[in-house]
């Protein structure tokens, strides 16, 4: 079997870990990287021992060696970098978010629909075994009716970069809700079959950054001295859809609050939830009586959640298949997270095209 060449743009630290991923295995060859900071971008080549480097992404999207790319830039350039590598002919995994918002990301799927490559979203916590096995339990329909999720992820403090692009709305797209919640607003969706959704009522909040002194601990990443913050530290909403189902979501990056991480799906036959420490825990009856059930589950793979979401890329390319993660699902998120954004700048519902 031939190997897939491929490409990383970004040699941050999201770029390294897809970097790592194509470098050990066997199916790909990881064979050009591309970053415009040429300290961070030659020491991640000769680190990972990468024949070539770019101080662009055009350059690499000229390489004819290359067949596919991971997209690991801010958020502002995702749409840029995905159109030009899809129109180059290369296949694409990129990060979430998938864009700004919703227009963004529709284009960047006709993009991929118009050259015919294979377009696939960075939404690598599927790859987690618990929630392979729940998804499994959900389609076999040991759940029965899934009616309901909620889905959390509330860091105490965890703003990354502030002042930087992080905490710039302009740059990406939003805060806590776009950088995090965006990945458990996916997989409490992907739990329930990602039934179309008509509406949202959200809010968002930025009380504890815009504070004055403001006193931060445990924020990681490099600050901006005197740099904005004006996007969200903490959403919640609640979203509905045409089939009847709902689902509630709530992301923070500072919150007077536990840190907790939670997706649970609630079923009329059973529920499930999934923690990062606690791992599945399913809810139901058994023998006639209530029962928590713990199941066995086979430990990640050596190379984490990173190393099955790369493996699923070059798997979509070699068959020509949709990726599980794909554009069109993306671009579901986008929308959603627009409509929260939005219902909590106008302090009301908002529908959902």
């Amino acid at each position: 079997m031939a190997k897939i060449k491929v490409g990383v743009i970004g040699a941050g630290n999201i770029g390294v870990v897809h970097a790592l991923a194509y470098r050990d295995i066997p199916e790909a060859e990881l064979w050009a990287i591309a970053d415009t900071n040429s300290e961070r971008l030659f020491e991640a080549q000769k680190r990972l021992e990468i024949p070539k480097a770019y101080t662009n992404y055009e350059d690499l999207l000229e390489d004819p060696e290359i067949e596919a790319v991971s997209i690991c830039l801010p958020n502002f350039l995702h749409h840029r970098a995905a159109c030009a590598a899809l129109e180059s002919g290369k296949h694409v995994l990129l990060e979430k978010p998938m864009a700004m918002n919703a227009k963004e990301a529709y284009e960047i799927v006709d993009c991929a629909k118009k050259n015919g490559k294979i377009l696939m979203i960075g939404f690598s916590y599927r790859f987690r075994p618990e929630v392979i096995t729940l998804k499994s339990w959900v389609e076999e329909g040991l759940l029965g009716e899934v009616y309901h999720a909620q889905s959390v992820i509330l860091r105490r403090r965890g703003i990354p970069a502030m002042g930087s692009w992080f905490t710039t709305k302009a740059k990406s797209g939003g805060g806590a809700l776009i950088d995090i919640g965006v990945h458990y607003l996916d997989l409490g969706m992907w739990l329930m079959g990602y039934p179309e959704p008509v509406s949202v009522s959200g809010f968002t909040f930025d009380k504890i950054a815009t504070r004055k002194p403001y006193i931060y601990v445990d924020m990681w990443g490099e600050p901006v001295p005197g740099g904005p913050f004006d996007v969200d530290e903490y959403a919640i909403s609640l979203v509905r859809f045409k089939n009847g189902a709902a689902l509630w979501m709530e992301s923070s990056w500072a919150l007077n609050a536990q840190d907790d991480d939670r997706v649970q799906v609630f079923g009329d036959k059973a529920g499930a939830k999934i923690t990062s420490r606690e791992g599945l825990t399913l809810f139901g009856e058994f023998g006639g009586k209530i029962a928590d059930i713990k199941p066995q589950i086979k430990p990640q793979s050596p190379g984490g959640i990173y190393r099955e979401e790369v493996l699923h890329f070059l798997e979509c390319i070699r068959e020509g298949k949709e990726p599980m993660a794909s554009g069109e699902h993306g671009l579901i998120v986008q929308k959603v997270i627009d409509a929260i954004y939005e219902s909590g700048k106008q302090q009301e519902e908002i529908k959902i095209n």
